[in-house]
């Protein structure tokens, strides 16, 4: 893992995102996977679980071109379609992206000023953060994830929608079954190296 001074991270990832060049201020992907693939290909007469077709939430906070803070869980409720999955995703991340701005109050950094930059691949759940009735199924949604659109008012978190192949977070929750994509997404948060550690980007092997 390697944090860069000035690093362009965000930019190589989110070129068609309005950001300024040399960013170094914290990031935040989130995404999730409603009903996971491992249920998903059941055949039938197997047995499934209750945790099993429970959605995967998982986001990563970067920094400096670097993975600062990451986590990946299992929904305890589940969701009744994926725009309630990645609400709850995004929910998830704006928890740890709160945790690292009261270390950056602590220190006195300038990014605990400013909203923390959040990007999320569902556009659904981008226009709900900012209040948006898109539907109707949406309004039992409870005080926890009620808190995301807190949390954008209040002016702590910035929602923007990228599109999902270019979502690091994707790497927690989904099974990427191309290697050349997989190894493009995981080198943007473990840098290769020619010599120990991972191989070069354009190697056959990892």
């Amino acid at each position: 893992i390697r944090f860069t001074q000035g690093g362009d991270f965000a930019k190589t990832i989110t070129s068609w995102v309005d950001k300024p060049k040399g960013i170094t201020d914290s990031v935040i992907y989130t995404d999730a996977n409603w009903g996971p693939q491992d249920a998903s290909s059941a055949k039938p007469g197997d047995s499934i679980t209750c945790d099993e077709v429970r959605s995967l939430l998982g986001h990563i906070i970067t920094r400096m071109g670097g993975p600062l803070l990451w986590d990946c869980v299992r929904e305890k409720k589940s969701s009744r379609s994926v725009c309630e999955s990645e609400i709850c995703s995004v929910d998830e991340g704006c928890k740890s992206a709160l945790q690292v701005r009261h270390i950056s109050q602590d220190l006195q950094l300038a990014e605990s000023n400013k909203p923390t930059p959040l990007f999320n691949d569902n556009r659904g759940c981008c226009d709900w953060s900012y209040g948006v009735n898109i539907s109707k199924r949406l309004r039992h949604f409870n005080i926890r994830e009620v808190a995301v659109r807190d949390d954008v008012k209040a002016g702590d978190i910035t929602v923007t929608h990228l599109p999902g192949r270019v979502n690091i977070a994707d790497l927690f929750t989904k099974e990427i079954r191309d290697s050349a994509h997989f190894r493009e997404m995981a080198f943007r948060l473990i840098s290769p190296r020619d010599l120990g550690g991972c191989q070069s980007y354009n190697s056959k092997t990892v």
